[in-house]
């Protein structure tokens, strides 16, 4: 294969994984990314840095969550005392893939049925210490090794 032909083929390859259909795979990837590890407990304070366990909460907050439960309001995904962004579930649902060609993201969907909005729930949370909506260290090699491997599928397919 010559040089030329090989330039070509790399060029239709970088077109392919930045369309926005495999940007939407890749967005869907890191939502889901992101949902896990907040319902674990994990937060990142800067984009690409290091996840870190949620602070503890406060017996005030253990005590309106174990309230929560008893009338079966508290998500089915977390206990009273699990320091997660899962109270109800509405607000991890909510997060949505946002890929658009070239452009990977994630964002919130305002619908909930308390008529609170999820962006102020995230604006609140992060006060309070509880910051989760950054691309972790690890989600971003997650998403280069999907990346990667369809670059390599997509080389060995295109002609």
């Amino acid at each position: 294969m010559g040089f030329q032909k090989l330039s070509e083929k790399i060029v239709k390859v970088l077109e392919r994984v930045t369309s926005k259909e495999y940007c939407d795979k890749y967005s869907q990837i890191l939502a889901d990314q992101i949902k896990k590890r907040a319902q674990l407990g994990y937060g990142v304070d800067v984009e690409g840095g290091q996840q870190k366990k949620f602070r503890p909460l406060k017996p005030s907050t253990i005590a309106s969550r174990e309230y929560a439960q008893r009338i079966g309001e508290l998500s089915p995904n977390t206990t009273p005392r699990t320091a997660n962004v899962t109270r109800t579930g509405q607000l991890i649902n909510s997060i949505t893939p946002n890929g658009s060609p070239g452009h990977i993201g994630v964002t919130l969907t305002e619908s909930r049925d308390d008529g609170k909005l999820n962006v102020d729930i995230v604006g609140y949370l992060e006060e309070k210490g509880f910051s989760f909506l950054k691309e972790a260290g690890y989600e971003k090699e997650i998403l280069e090794r999907a990346i990667r491997n369809d670059i390599e599928e997509l080389l060995k397919t295109i002609d």
